[in-house]
């Protein structure tokens, strides 16, 4: 697995990113861990949580493990979406509480669990804090808005001064947006600095990749590229379907990071060999 400079080469990540969204969804701490280590076997040394993933349980994981001690891991993480305050505290209350907001999602179509977001500097300072404790590391290599839309509280000059802070007293390395390719620009085009490191859900958005080119952006870090194989993974065409994705992700960003998500060891060797053939290839 071959690394790729982000910034201008002032930050380095493997080529294939773990998102770590889904792991709260193995139940035993021994299956977190193993999958976790997985990925490192297989060279994939990035990886991408937030506090709102699991209510703060994959940050804690990542730092139990001792990741943000590895000098051979990039670490990005999120503020802007609080995780449920008991569920975070309460490890008993942190299920219950997934499932009754996954129920809301179904029952209104999202609408009654929208999570409020929350950008301003102070803000910003206390989930970077908060994170370093569970992550129990003294940096991180990213820190993102955690999918920001333009109209959020708190996006403007402060915050950047504050990020730029933060910066220069050592806790990050490099701060952007995470979001949906349409917000990473509005974003962009009003708080410049933000648009230096983009992670782009190109999921969402089938035109995200050309918006952000017309708008003189490139996301350097991708995601959402798998959702469908995903739906289909019962189904007999999921390999394929996963192969074709892949492929696609691997055209569409040629020198950043794709990150996938997955609670299946196997799945993680399949997809980082997948895409370093291809990438092998296309130098070939």
């Amino acid at each position: 697995m071959r690394d790729v400079t982000l910034l201008d080469g002032r930050l380095s990540a493997s080529r294939a990113g773990f998102g770590t969204a889904a792991l709260h969804h193995l139940w035993r701490g021994a299956d977190r861990a193993a999958l976790l280590h997985r990925c490192l076997d297989c060279g994939v040394t990035h990886f991408d949580t937030a506090p709102l993933y699991g209510h703060g349980l994959a940050e804690r994981e990542l730092g139990r493990l001792g990741f943000g001690r590895r000098g051979d891991v990039t670490l990005a993480t999120k503020f802007g979406i609080e995780p449920e305050p008991l569920a975070e505290r309460v490890a008993l209350l942190r299920y219950p509480a997934m499932a009754l907001r996954a129920g809301l999602r179904r029952l209104r179509r999202g609408a009654a669990a929208a999570r409020p977001r929350d950008f301003r500097a102070a803000r910003m300072r206390l989930s970077l804090d908060r994170s370093l404790r569970n992550l129990r590391a003294d940096r991180v290599d990213i820190l993102f808005l955690h999918d920001p839309r333009p109209d959020d509280a708190g996006i403007d000059d402060e915050l950047l001064r504050e990020l730029e802070r933060v910066q220069s007293e050592g806790k990050v390395r490099a701060f952007g947006i995470s979001g949906a390719p349409a917000a990473c620009v509005a974003i962009a085009s009003r708080c410049a600095p933000l648009g230096g490191l983009l992670q782009a859900d190109v999921g969402q958005d089938a035109a995200g990749a050309e918006r952000l080119r017309a708008a003189g952006l490139r996301a350097s870090i991708t995601f959402g590229h798998f959702r469908e194989a995903l739906v289909a993974s019962s189904g007999a065409d999921a390999a394929a379907i996963v192969s074709q994705q892949t492929a696609r992700a691997v055209r569409g960003n040629p020198d950043g990071v794709i990150l996938f998500s997955t609670r299946r060891p196997q799945r993680v060797a399949d997809l980082a060999a997948r895409i370093d053939a291809l990438d092998r290839a296309a130098v070939a």
